[in-house]
């Protein structure tokens, strides 16, 4: 139906119709055309709603044009056991699933030995996932999931935990070395570099220095911690989106610390 009201309204003077628009209804010339009065009204409901839609969406700013190798792939890291839950290390989690909800893609397709969907955003492709390799073996999940989608490693976003900031704090950087982190450890490993973004959220250091690292990164939010983290998710998704449109740098600008 559509590609013939579309070959149909290729033949109408455009200018009538937005005339017509601008007075409040459809253009008188469809009157004329009684044998084919149906066809032109149908034509004229589908270019006006498509007209609307763009203009509506040109006002807010969210016009986009979609490129089709423009594609993202944002992993978030932790463990899969539901007694991971609200640990430290499931920080990268959490915040996948902020994303999903805030998209709404659903992370639930099971491949690569992890959870992940995809959906557009803002104009970009993008792949959710989270690996169910555990912690240490994330880049199992994430190297042949970015291979079957050939995603690059500079358009592979990565969300962790990070124990040299204060619970709630981000650091984003483009690249570096894994910093300690056995997730990233491994990303880079299978990767084959480490020129892939990353997100870092902090959650805080050990209590004190004799304190087991992992039985502090395995260890549940305390409240108020768990608040402080909820609380940047939306600069989470805010930088995302940045570094995406290629201004990573403003991203670090406006949420780092």
């Amino acid at each position: 139906m559509q590609a013939s009201a579309f070959s149909i309204c290729s033949i109408v003077n455009f200018q009538r119709f937005v005339k017509a628009w601008n007075a409040g209804g459809p253009p008188p010339f469809l009157l004329f055309f009684p044998q084919n009065r149906f066809l032109f009204l149908r034509a004229y409901v589908i270019l006006k709603n498509c007209t609307t839609h763009y203009f509506k969406q040109k006002r807010k700013g969210k016009t986009t044009t979609m490129n089709a190798n423009d594609i993202w792939l944002i992993a978030g890291l932790g463990n899969p056991e539901a007694k991971y839950d609200g640990t430290r290390h499931n920080a990268g989690f959490a915040a996948l699933d902020s994303l999903a909800g805030k998209w709404g893609i659903s992370v639930s397709k099971t491949k690569f030995q992890g959870l992940w969907g995809q959906g557009e955003v803002d104009g970009h492709k993008v792949v959710l996932l989270k690996p169910l390799t555990y912690m240490n073996l994330s880049g199992d999940s994430i190297a042949p999931l970015a291979g079957f989608f050939k995603i690059p490693a500079d358009h592979v976003i990565v969300l962790c935990d990070d124990i040299t900031q204060a619970p709630g704090k981000l650091r984003i950087r483009p690249s570096g070395s894994a910093g300690g982190h056995n997730g990233l450890k491994s990303i880079i490993a299978r990767l084959g570099g480490d020129n892939f973004p990353r997100i870092r959220i902090g959650v805080g250091a050990k209590p004190r220095p004799d304190y087991d690292l992992a039985d502090w990164v395995l260890g549940k939010f305390p409240p108020e911690d768990a608040k402080a983290m909820a609380d940047r998710y939306p600069d989470i998704e805010a930088a995302a989106k940045l570094i995406m449109d290629g201004k990573l740098g403003l991203a670090q600008s406006k949420y780092n610390g």
